[in-house]
């Protein structure tokens, strides 16, 4: 069916406020349920800003079927792909966050662990994943519907199907699975490589989830270092009425100034690198007062940093 159980909803927003991503990728987009809600969520509740011209967040998906597209689509995601996901997906970047809520199941159990393994590896922060219970008699009834015939049920799926990944099982029919070769490090940890000026800081994320610990680079000069031997670096910051910019370096090369300045409420983003070579690799951000003096901040989240 186009839509998915309503039992999903809040665990799935509290989620989405805990990860708190800058892209999400919604694989079945059917009604356009979860696009609507990760704009109701993270733009207008959590980001308060209601009105699309000042949605920062990037809402895509993928649909099978071109038949389900409605206004919603329209007006919550910036693109809608029609097609396979299995095709389509190798060919798009990473996003922070992808949702697949009842979709796997519509799938052969080949099939969809080749489209469980393309989700992972282009999702920095994890995919939501959905299925219905195994245990029940009437898992594989489900045949073509709406005219659709992606619609019938071919494969039958439990956390277990999972395993070889880092799984957070939030129900029997229901996970958030990351890839164990992307490591997050948090800014706590962060705070260790740094030379110059720098204090952590602890503000509330909102939506009844824990305080969120930023580490600050204070003042210009200030700079993060962080070696990795990988082939991505993903840095999540936040843009900041006290911030500045950030000078990007790998390996020594200057590749990007960020502008983290923004007038009012504060701003997540995302920051990452292009695919670098396999191997050993530095990564350093410093602050800069990009102009003036007294906005010379720069504040972090978490660095995940992709083997």
């Amino acid at each position: 069916m186009p839509v998915s159980p309503y039992r999903y909803l809040n665990e799935n927003c509290a989620l989405m406020v805990r990860e708190f991503p800058t892209s999400v990728l919604d694989v079945g987009v059917g009604h356009g349920k979860w696009g609507f809600l990760c704009r109701d969520t993270l733009e207008a509740f959590v980001g308060s800003r209601y009105f699309k011209r000042d949605w920062k967040l990037r809402v895509d998906g993928i649909e099978v079927f071109a038949d389900y597209h409605n206004p919603v689509w329209d007006y919550a995601y910036d693109h809608v792909w029609i097609g396979d996901a299995c095709d389509l997906l190798p060919a798009l970047d990473v996003y922070d966050l992808i949702l697949a809520l009842e979709v796997i199941e519509h799938t052969e159990k080949a099939s969809g662990l080749a489209l469980l393994g393309e989700m992972v590896r282009h999702a920095v922060r994890g995919v939501v994943l959905s299925f219905p219970d195994a245990e029940s008699p009437d898992a594989l009834v489900q045949g073509e519907s709406y005219g659709n015939p992606h619609e019938r049920h071919r494969s039958l799926w439990s956390p277990g199907d999972v395993a070889a990944y880092a799984c957070e099982a939030l129900s029997p029919t229901h996970v958030f699975v990351r890839d164990p070769g992307k490591r997050r490090i948090a800014a706590v940890e962060l705070a260790s490589q740094v030379n110059g000026a720098h204090v952590v800081r602890h503000a509330a994320k909102g939506c009844e989830q824990p305080s969120q610990p930023w580490l600050v680079l204070c003042g210009p000069g200030s700079t993060l270092r962080v070696p990795f031997t990988g082939t991505r670096a993903h840095v999540y910051f936040v843009r900041h009425g006290f911030c500045g910019a950030a000078d990007v370096r790998i390996d020594g090369t200057p590749v990007a100034r960020v502008p983290l300045f923004v007038p009012g409420a504060a701003q997540y983003g995302c920051w990452r690198t292009p695919p670098l070579p396999a191997g050993p690799h530095v990564l350093e951000l410093e602050a800069l007062a990009d102009g003036d003096p007294t906005r010379s901040e720069v504040w972090l989240d978490d660095v995940v940093l992709e083997r």
